[in-house]
């Protein structure tokens, strides 16, 4: 009987540890997905520039519509509502958040050092750029006892190069 004891405690940590690691695996996955997301969210929103200002020599962006390109992309590829909440069947269950910043030839003095503290982001802004930064809330975890708390969050900038 205590063979079996053993036996059975052996066998339940094992499905704990396995059932852990596939939603670690699973997170990251996602994880690595928003990160594209996020670079095609800037990129999308970097193609939004003021065409007179451009002929001009002055790249300007408009945020306007380019936050709705990126707002887009970010809802088509992540699966979400237009209240930026999961549809159903999706991995993430939080409300997504995401910033987007603009730094153009009229507002930035080149080079700029770009410093988000909260993600331990840092960029060297050299030219007209968009950083687009999405959280996703907290992972997915069966396991219980796990205590999660931290937040899914990528960031990703596009530049424009001229040539």
């Amino acid at each position: 009987m205590k063979v079996f004891i053993i036996g059975l405690a052996v066998v339940i940590v094992c499905t704990y540890f396995i059932v852990f690691q596939q939603d670690y695996n699973l997170n990251q996955l996602e994880n690595m997905e928003v990160k594209f997301v996020a670079e095609e969210a800037a990129a999308a929103a970097a193609q939004y520039y003021d065409k007179l200002s451009f002929s001009n020599g002055i790249y300007k962006l408009n945020p306007i519509e380019g936050t709705k390109a990126a707002e887009y992309i970010i809802k088509k590829d992540l699966k979400l509502n237009d209240d930026f909440t999961p549809i159903a069947d999706t991995y993430w269950t939080d409300r997504i958040t995401y910033t987007i910043e603009y730094f153009d030839d009229t507002n930035t003095t080149y080079p700029l050092e770009y410093n988000n503290a909260s993600i331990s982001y840092t960029d060297t802004v050299v030219a007209p750029t968009v950083i687009v930064t999405i959280n996703c809330g907290r992972a997915k975890y069966r396991v219980p006892y796990i205590i999660n708390t931290q937040q899914n969050i990528r960031a990703a900038a596009h530049e424009f190069k001229p040539r």
